[in-house]
């Protein structure tokens, strides 16, 4: 692979191009970064219309778009004004009316994290389909780096669609105000699952309970109501008193925790418009919950602290980080050593919810508005992996149809007419 090696206050690109090592030298980082990553994305050779030594021709090549001042070798590399893809994000991110702090910070440590620097020092009328295209084949085969957790580990296709988004929007903000002819990251990523099926651990009822047995009775509601619901974690420890109606045996989602841009948690609206629902459950579920709305109401809290239906054994709010380290955890290692076979995460409580629900019949469209997704391409592209599954389940229900039955020599196939309306 084309690496980068500084001698003498200059920057020299080296790769080996049919077992011949060749280098070009360039007077700065950025300029050396932006060759570098044009000879990978040719496949570890010049990029067409470059001459060696001297630069692109002046017939093609991506730095032949202006004039400038050459480089040591001759290129035109350093000679556009243009903004590199990185400066190019940070102005755009900075402009976004949609987005809270927290979901900006998360955008720029995601761009940080999983674009190179040979792409983000690259001007943003400059790139190329085939750089876009080698930056995600890197995302999707390269392990992590760093010393934390996730080191060693492939990045997950949710992160990998969640900072092509990020950087393809900004691609499409440098379109429409005129910086860039196009956007070379424009549907790269379709077709490709954000959570394929072996990322997503879907229980079964039966496997379900063994799960839940290994916790403390204490939290056996709390877990029940996330299989039941399907909610997501933020809003169902966000749930107090006032969104019940066990009447009509329903909850209603009207907010849920969120952290500012140092990491504060408070409580705002749901993730998306769609997110605000109605959700309804059965009876089970009803009488589960009615002590825990009692208890909620006549609880001691502080001034301003609102009253909430889900809490930890101190009555204080469940939090993601603690809840995991000392609940759910140890509990997987107990209930794997009990005969679970799977281990999921907690948010697979979600995905076995909606799993369940498609299985009984219950259409993409219903499970989505239940789900509180933004679009039914999303939850499509989430769960499309359960239906070939099925299909042989209804297969295997019209194998129960009594053909044997039908009277010899006579057709039960009605033909169709063009006269016909229903």
């Amino acid at each position: 692979m084309a690496s980068i090696r500084e001698r003498n206050g200059r920057f020299q690109v080296r790769w080996r191009e049919h077992g011949r090592a060749v280098a070009e030298t360039f007077p700065t980082r950025a300029q050396a970064r932006r060759f570098q990553g044009m000879v990978m994305a040719a496949g570890e050779q010049y990029p067409e219309g470059w001459v060696p030594g001297t630069g692109f021709t002046a017939a093609g090549g991506p730095a032949a778009a202006g004039p400038g001042p050459r480089s040591a070798t001759g290129s035109l590399l350093g000679s556009a004004p243009t903004l590199s893809l990185a400066e190019w994000f940070e102005r755009a991110v900075a402009a976004r009316t949609t987005a809270n702090d927290r979901s900006k910070q998360d955008m720029r440590r995601d761009f940080h994290r999983h674009v190179p620097a040979w792409l983000a020092d690259t001007p943003v009328d400059r790139i190329t389909r085939e750089q876009a295209g080698l930056w995600v084949n890197q995302l999707r085969t390269q392990p992590r780096g760093g010393s934390g957790a996730h080191a060693g580990q492939p990045v997950s296709t949710k992160t990998i669609h969640n900072v092509h988004g990020h950087v393809s929007g900004a691609m499409n903000d440098a379109v429409r105000d005129g910086l860039a002819p196009r956007n070379p990251f424009s549907g790269l990523l379709r077709g490709m699952p954000r959570t394929p099926a072996q990322e997503m651990v879907c229980l079964t009822p039966e496997e379900f309970v063994l799960l839940r047995e290994a916790f403390i009775e204490h939290y056996h509601p709390f877990l029940t109501f996330l299989y039941a619901t399907g909610l997501r974690f933020g809003e169902i420890t966000a749930l107090g008193p006032e969104h019940f109606d066990l009447l009509h045996r329903t909850v209603r989602v009207e907010r849920a925790w969120k952290y500012d841009s140092v990491r504060h948690t408070y409580l705002g609206p749901p993730k998306t418009a769609r997110a605000a629902r109605t959700v309804t459950f059965n009876d089970g579920v009803a009488e589960m919950v009615t002590p825990l709305l009692n208890a909620a109401g006549s609880r001691p809290r502080t001034l301003g602290e609102p009253a909430l239906v889900f809490v930890n054994t101190r009555g204080s709010r469940i939090q993601n980080g603690a809840f995991h380290a000392h609940q759910w955890n140890p509990a997987i290692i107990k209930a794997m050593s009990k005969g679970l076979t799977q281990r999921p995460r907690l948010h697979d409580l979600r995905h076995s919810h909606a799993s369940l629900m498609l299985a009984e019949g219950n259409s993409m469209y219903a499970v989505s508005r239940r789900l509180g997704h933004a679009s039914i391409t999303t939850t499509d592209a989430r769960y499309s992996h359960l239906l070939p599954e099925m299909d042989e389940q209804m297969r295997s229900s019209l194998d129960r149809i009594p053909i044997s039955g039908l009277a010899p020599g006579k057709s039960h196939l009605r033909i169709v007419r063009s006269t016909d309306t229903g």
